[in-house]
């Protein structure tokens, strides 16, 4: 659960160090890159296979690709993927992508995701990955009615949290920015930019963390199809409303708004489908 924290806290710290003091120098952009390699070093080695040893288990490389574990992984590694990765594709990928087709505004997007990004992780992303073996233990035995209760009793519980995160940055969004960008060539002008869109992002946190929890609530359940369908159907909606969006010339913030009401749309379906299956959440 620690993993994607430490990921994170890498790329900030490290990316803080770059801008501090590379002075601007396009060469700060790559302590980023080395933070989010210390991250994911020290998140899935250092961290969790001295636990691993500590808890009695034996690691060893060994891969046998006709083991049925294993083709049972493997076949459901892509739809898992998109399944989990779909909320992040609509709140960073698509926007970035949309914003550079459209005219600019790219920077504002990846800028507010970061600052975004980090109560997310913290609050539901190890969490989520927390809670799902206890998930797929009660699935198995066909205990569903503690599947829900277990769901619910987190997912209520996360939701408090971001959205408390999400009012924090919403007041918090432009003194926020000048103090962490606002230098070099990164004017006035692209700090109220930014802050305008950071305030939007953070509308998304609460379904974005929503949507984390609900996809391994159908992984546990063995159901890898339906957030693969709802996340590509959210997706198709986003570009709807993004290209109206960009053909008002509402810039970076009306593409940032689309994404926020995708991302939303998406966690209402993949909360109502799994209410079908386990009943009220």
């Amino acid at each position: 659960a620690l993993q994607p924290v430490f990921f994170n806290i890498g790329i900030i710290v490290f990316g803080l160090w770059g801008a501090l003091h590379q002075k601007g120098n396009n060469e700060s952009i790559l302590w980023q890159s080395y933070g989010a390699v210390a991250g994911a070093l020290i998140g899935s080695i250092l961290l969790q296979v001295p636990a691993a040893w500590r808890a009695g288990l034996s690691i060893r490389p060994l891969v046998d690709l006709r083991d049925p574990g294993v083709k049972k992984v493997l076949a459901a590694l892509l739809p898992i993927f998109l399944g989990l990765a779909s909320g992040r594709i609509l709140s960073l990928q698509l926007p970035v992508q949309v914003a550079a087709i459209t005219g600019g505004g790219e920077t504002a997007i990846t800028n507010a995701s970061r600052l975004a990004i980090l109560p997310l992780e913290l609050i539901a992303s190890g969490s989520a990955i927390a809670i799902f073996p206890t998930l797929s233990q009660l699935a198995a035995r066909g205990e569903t009615e503690e599947v829900r209760k277990q769901l619910s009793g987190i997912l209520r519980r996360i939701l408090k949290l971001l959205a408390i995160a999400a009012a924090g940055l919403f007041i918090t969004a432009i003194p926020l920015v000048k103090i962490l960008f606002q230098n070099g060539k990164f004017s006035s002008a692209d700090a109220a930019l930014t802050s305008k869109v950071l305030m939007v992002t953070a509308l998304s946190l609460p379904a974005l963390g929503a949507q984390q929890l609900l996809a391994r609530g159908f992984f546990a359940l063995n159901d890898n199809k339906t957030p693969v369908v709802a996340g590509l159907g959210a997706m198709l909606l986003f570009a709807v409303l993004a290209v109206l969006a960009s053909s008002l010339h509402f810039g970076a913030v009306g593409i940032t708004a689309s994404s926020v009401i995708a991302v939303s749309v998406l966690a209402a379906v993949l909360w109502k489908e799994l209410e079908k299956r386990l009943g009220k959440l």
